[in-house]
């Protein structure tokens, strides 16, 4: 397990980089909706585009979704912060959080994160607009809007309660004032850069076939040391262009989604799914190990070739609002 471990690791260099058009790491699908729901109710508020520049007065408007079917006058209100992509009306229509506020008198709220969605508080993705896209921004989005909802008389006592993941917590923490309480989960609350345990857990949650993936990968690590082994691998993983081994960014950027299909199939995954994954790579037709990794590889791949670093890099370069390529 700890070569695979440190297989996982290696890629950490590049982990907060994703394929293009290849979803990431977001939030599950919205749970399934309550035979009691009402539909979500879309809005927009206006909110500042810098809370700490006194001389900046712009605004841009803030996407949500909210449902009040249960809410009591003074009754708490439920807010879940948007992550890193746009918001769905699911969530206030099922889920934990719609029972909560069914068993509490509560009203729901899902407010979206800005520079996701439909809620950019610039007109392009320019690196300079980019200083604006910081978390103690988007805590600040979330408290502005909760004083202009309180401004309402059936919300001016209601408490608040955060639900969610890291923002939640940082939520409550940083302005315990207007947070009463929040409900968190998978928050890891201190950043890091080098975050080598998420792969630990992959590898973990994986236990039934890492000798498989251990091997499979060995097999490429040794087919890369010679130049036909080179061509294959380029081939059997449908690489583009042929893999550049000498290239630091380019083999960092391979391996890395090699890990990220068994990071993907982990991070909402139950029992029972991580059980099939397993039993796809124990698949008695293939010959070798380095066969069953490519056959899940490619099974689980989009058709489209694999790029290399730089065409990744180039992409992420692109400052339209409408290029699809998110702001990670």
């Amino acid at each position: 397990m700890k070569l695979l471990v440190l297989l996982f690791a290696s890629t950490a260099l590049v982990s907060a980089l994703s394929k293009p058009f290849e979803p990431h790491h977001g939030l599950p699908p919205p749970p399934p909706a309550d035979r009691q729901a009402r539909p979500g109710y879309w809005g927009k508020m206006g909110i500042y585009q810098d809370h700490f520049d006194s001389g900046n007065k712009k605004t841009y408007k803030m996407r949500y979704v909210y449902n009040n079917q249960f809410h009591t006058f003074g009754g708490p209100m439920f807010f879940m912060v948007g992550t890193k992509g746009t918001i769905e009306s699911g969530y206030v229509e099922g889920g934990l959080m719609f029972d909560m506020a069914r068993a509490h008198g509560g009203a729901m709220l899902y407010v979206e994160h800005r520079y996701y969605g439909e809620s950019f508080p610039v007109d392009d993705l320019s690196t300079n607009n980019l200083r604006l896209l910081t978390t103690e921004q988007a805590m600040a989005d979330v408290v502005a809007f909760i004083g202009q909802l309180k401004q309402v008389p059936n919300y001016r006592d209601s408490k608040v309660v955060a639900v969610g993941g890291n923002m939640a917590i940082w939520m409550r923490a940083t302005y315990p004032n207007e947070i009463y309480a929040a409900w968190s989960s998978s928050a890891p609350v201190l950043a890091k850069v080098h975050f080598s345990e998420y792969a630990e857990v992959v590898s973990q949650s994986l236990s039934a076939c890492t000798d498989i993936i251990r091997n499979g990968v060995n097999e490429v690590q040794r087919l890369l040391q010679h130049n036909d082994g080179i061509q294959k691998v380029s081939r059997d993983f449908n690489i583009c262009r042929t893999l550049d081994v000498t290239n630091f960014g380019d083999t960092s950027y391979f391996y890395k989604t090699i890990f990220d299909k068994f990071a993907d199939e982990v991070q909402y995954s139950t029992t029972a799914s991580l059980n099939a994954l397993c039993n796809r790579l124990n698949n008695p037709l293939f010959a070798s190990d380095y066969d069953r990794l490519v056959a899940f590889y490619r099974t689980t791949s989009p058709s489209e070739c694999v790029e290399d670093y730089n065409n990744l890099v180039e992409f992420y370069k692109r400052t339209g609002l409408d290029t699809g390529n998110g702001t990670y």
